[in-house]
């Protein structure tokens, strides 16, 4: 989360213009926050190098093959929805969520792009599998809202 000192000599109430949530600040008070403050408000120093708000919970290319791959989703902080965004490489991938034995599958060509936004709780993991030896890339992020809801 980001970390920001008051420097000035008053207190100050800031609200996130998305959430609401207000925090308070005392003169010269330094606090740990869950959203970021508008960079152009020249009475907070934002200390660098503090955790910050990471959208991004995965990416990588993964190697796969006929043997189920499990990918763990990290736990998103902020939201219980989270968007895996699966590109295949030369083959036709299989992802199963949760239970490679009992689940059913869904099948990705390597001309489409899977992407779903999907509830942590209830998809915290998924298996990724291929016929032959290829590669695929799988994003996961944060959602901090969905439109329309």
């Amino acid at each position: 989360m980001p970390l920001y000192e008051n420097t000035s000599t008053e207190t100050i109430s800031v609200t996130s213009r998305f959430t609401g949530q207000t925090e308070t600040f005392a003169p010269g008070e330094t606090k740990v926050i869950n959203f970021y403050i508008d960079y152009n408000d020249s009475r907070f120093t934002q200390h660098l190098g503090t955790d910050s708000i990471e959208p991004i919970l995965y990416s990588n290319t993964e190697s796969t093959s006929s043997t189920y791959l499990e990918i763990l989703v990290p736990m998103p902080i902020f939201s219980p929805y989270y968007r895996v965004k699966i590109i295949p490489g030369t083959e036709d991938i299989s992802i199963v969520f949760n239970d490679p034995n009992n689940n059913n599958s869904c099948e990705i060509k390597t001309t489409e792009i899977y992407e779903r936004v999907m509830i942590w709780d209830y998809a915290p993991s998924f298996f990724i599998s291929t016929v032959a030896a290829s590669s695929c890339k799988v994003i996961l992020e944060e959602i901090f809202g969905i439109p329309g809801l």
